[in-house]
């Protein structure tokens, strides 16, 4: 930048560059720019909109959801599975709205039937188009493919022989480690 160019006007308190006196060479185009870049504007104008869909569950109409909140995500990577009641109202009201859980509760919603329309809601969401029905095979491949009480969950777990299908044991005293003395 050229430190010459502009002269300085003003008082001693009050210094400015006279605007006429400033070569090409020295401004810089970031100074022309009044708005920061906005995300929002962005998306208003370029975002895909999705089509509104509707469905009726248990009395309750909602919007079928077509994106997820990344809190979702967050909650159910958090508590891999253990989710509290706090969690799951957050998740249904995040995916659903306001006051749904509370209403499907009072329409008496089974322990079956919740994770058909929480695997529904989600695949939607995520963008996949299934119906209830393929929403509740999903629910059936991942019970069977669950193991079912907690010795079954733990041997599911527990590093296996492929012969046996028992533990793996040590098959020889040798060592990497430096040899020991007896």
């Amino acid at each position: 930048m050229n430190r010459n160019a502009g002269r300085v006007v003003g008082d001693d308190d009050e210094t400015r560059v006279d605007p006429d006196e400033i070569e090409p060479s020295d401004r810089d185009d970031r100074d022309d720019r009044d708005e920061i870049e906005d995300f929002d504007v962005y998306w208003a104008e370029h975002g895909v909109e999705p089509e509104v869909r509707r469905a009726r569950i248990l009395g309750v109409e909602v919007e079928v959801p077509t994106d997820l909140p990344l809190e979702v995500e967050a909650i159910v990577q958090r508590d891999a599975g253990q989710l509290t009641s706090d969690d799951v109202d957050r998740v249904v009201t995040l995916i659903f709205g306001a006051d749904v859980f509370e209403q499907w509760i009072d329409a008496g919603i089974t322990s079956n039937q919740f994770p058909v329309i929480c695997a529904w809601g989600m695949a939607n969401g995520a963008g996949r188009r299934v119906t209830f029905a393929e929403a509740a095979e999903l629910v059936a491949e991942q019970n069977a493919a669950r193991p079912t009480n907690r010795a079954e969950r733990r041997a599911a777990n527990s590093p296996r022989g492929s012969a046996s299908g028992r533990s793996s044991s040590r098959t020889s005293r040798a060592s990497t480690t430096s040899a020991r003395r007896r």
